[in-house]
Order: C-alpha cells, then structure tokens, then sequence
C-alpha cells in the first residue's frame, strides 16, 4: 500500500512539473496556452515491456550481471540522467529493487489501467490549484485573462 501511495505522490508531482514545465516553454516562445482546466495527460504504459524483462530474467533464474542485460534489452528505461554514471545508478537502483518485484508484480499485470490515484483527475487537480492561486493573487495580466474560466 504504501508503494502505490509513494508511485501516485511521485506521479502527481512529476505530472504537475511536466505540465508547468510545458506552459513555461510554451510561454517564452510566444505560443499561447490552452485554457486552465483542459490540459490532458498521456500515459505511456511501459509494463508490458518490463513484464517482458522480468519474466526473461526469471525464466533464466539470471545472475545480477545477466539481470542487467536483459533490462538493457528488454526494458532499458530508468528515471536517471541520460550520462555514464545514471547508467550506474540504474543498476544500482535495479539491484537494490529487486527484492522488492516479486510483491508488486501481481499490480505491475494489471498495466497502467491500476494506477491510483487515477492520474488525469490528480492533474486536474494540481491544474485548479494553479489556477485558484493566480486567481487568488489578484492578477490582471494578459495571460491569466487567457486562462479564466
């Protein structure tokens, strides 16, 4: 329970600075953003290629050196630096985690049609926060006119 209350936290927050991020980039090039309220999110559901891993691996009974092979080739997907050393920390990451798969493989099955909270509703959220804030903050500049309701 408390991996699927920590991944949603981690969700919600990563969601909330992509879409901040996004408006941000968007901003400084001149192109106007969408209305507050009508951001949707895309979720790549990336569990079919890491059952594809970890199935390999347990099919193999594979060492720790092997076990890395196969999420070079299977999986390969860590969230680390794309430099040498987050190629270190990925390892490092998936040793320490492994222990921990066999207890969440049965919820990993199920894909991303499991994740709680449910992703788009958390992000509608974090949206109407944003927006309650600038609205709270009595600005009157061009851009939030854009975004009111």
């Amino acid at each position: 329970m408390k991996f699927s209350r920590l991944y949603g936290l981690v969700l919600s927050i990563a969601v909330a600075l992509l879409s901040l991020s996004e408006c941000m980039a968007q901003h400084e090039a001149g192109v106007s953003s969408p209305p507050l309220g009508s951001q949707v999110i895309e979720i790549r559901d990336l569990s079919p290629k890491f059952l594809d891993f970890y199935e390999a691996v347990m099919k193999e009974n594979a060492s720790a050196d092997r076990r890395w092979e196969l999420w070079t080739e299977k999986y390969d997907f860590a969230a680390v630096p794309p430099i040498p050393a987050g190629q270190k920390m990925a390892r490092e990451r998936l040793d320490t985690a492994w222990s921990k798969y066999p207890a969440a493989i049965a919820k990993l099955r199920l894909g991303a049609s499991a994740l709680t909270p449910n992703p788009q509703q958390r992000l509608e959220q974090v949206v109407n926060l944003l927006q309650t804030s600038a609205l709270g903050s009595f600005e009157d500049g061009p851009e939030l006119a854009k975004r009111q309701p």
